[in-house]
């Protein structure tokens, strides 16, 4: 099984679609010789039963291997197409579906596997998210690979490509009439569309940040290993009264923080409709103590309610930073002490200046 989100190239490249007809056979639920029924585990189909046919030479992957695969994998299965190679029954590939994937590709060439794999498909009514592909595992692997090869030093055209055109791609130049040897034994089935480049992450980190401070910058900087940019959102809050205007902390942050895949952004209103708006699929909140979690926990459930698709998610700051507040740096640099290690220089200049310090 592959997840379309892992560092491949056949995620940027095309996909193959072989087209073929399912031959009539037997197949079990609960009796019959092998391994038994085999069940969904999680997610939209939890708990239906899937058909594997019947005999041993096909070996559905069992419910405790499946539930420790995804545990292995640690990370959502939203948004993902996934490759079921060696597909058999299908638990595998389904079971990615079930879990909020959103296309699968099944690969098998088992005559009775390929029977209970379509009736499946057919039993949780996913048949306008899965492509079935009746070729041996390995050859269609590496087709990929040599494909996706190919592909990478040039576009794949937006428009499919017929099957006689799958030798020798359109385009007048060299490199463009390269041979494709390891599909030219598929080139009646196979069909080639243009893949849409997967959708960044984008994560939201609201704040007042009056000033920005290093517990803030950890967090920012956290949050880019899950997402392909974040969105620094300087609220306006009326409920306060800043001692650094809008202006002054958005240019703040923006020198403090200054990376390719971070925005700053200032916003008024809520912060589900400011979220939805930038497309974001993650709001990032930092939590320092006990103390913040009802409000946070609160601010949570009425964001998920106005903005459902939108999940929220809290980092616990770096130990030694877990104390740091904008107000407290405040009153610290309001007396005249020392915040160096707790803030920017340039953040550290700009409360100097506001406090004649």
């Amino acid at each position: 099984m592959w997840n379309a989100e892992l560092p491949w190239k056949f995620a940027r490249c095309t996909t193959l679609t072989l087209t073929f007809r399912i031959p009539h056979s037997e197949f079990r639920i609960l009796g019959g010789a092998g391994l038994g029924m085999v069940r969904v585990i999680a997610g939209e189909f939890k708990g239906r039963r899937l058909k594997t046919p019947a005999g041993d030479a096909v070996r559905p992957t069992g419910d405790r291997v499946r539930e420790a695969w995804f545990s292995i994998l640690q990370r959502p299965l939203r948004g993902a197409r996934v490759l079921d190679l060696f597909a058999g029954s299908g638990a595998l590939g389904l079971e990615a579906l079930s879990r909020g994937a959103v296309s699968a590709d099944f690969v098998e060439i088992h005559r009775l596997a390929l029977s209970s794999l379509k009736a499946n498909i057919t039993l949780l009514k996913v048949d306008d998210r899965t492509v079935v592909h009746r070729v041996d595992a390995l050859k269609f692997a590496d087709a990929v690979r040599q494909w996706a090869s190919g592909a990478a030093r040039r576009p794949v055209p937006g428009e499919s490509v017929r099957a006689h055109h799958l030798d020798r791609a359109s385009g007048g130049s060299a490199d463009s009439r390269r041979r494709h040897p390891a599909l030219r034994g598929y080139r009646r089935d196979v069909h080639l569309r243009a893949m849409t480049t997967p959708v960044p992450r984008v994560a939201v980190y609201p704040g007042s940040f009056d000033p920005i401070t290093r517990g803030h910058e950890d967090l920012i900087r956290r949050a880019r290993t899950f997402a392909d940019r974040v969105i620094v959102a300087v609220a306006v809050n009326v409920a306060k009264q800043p001692l650094f205007t809008l202006e002054e902390r958005v240019a703040l942050i923006r020198q403090a923080v200054d990376h390719a895949s971070v925005e700053v952004r200032s916003f008024d209103g809520l912060l589900a409709d400011f979220a939805r708006a930038a497309g974001a699929t993650v709001i990032v909140r930092g939590l320092r103590a006990v103390s913040d979690f009802e409000y946070e926990f609160q601010m949570a459930l009425m964001n998920r309610n106005l903005a459902p698709g939108i999940e929220t998610v809290f980092l616990v700051p770096a130990f030694d930073l877990t104390y740091l507040s904008s107000s407290l740096v405040r009153e610290v640099a309001r007396f005249g002490g020392d915040v160096s290690q707790l803030v920017h220089p340039v953040v550290q200049k700009a409360l100097k200046q506001k406090f004649g310090k």
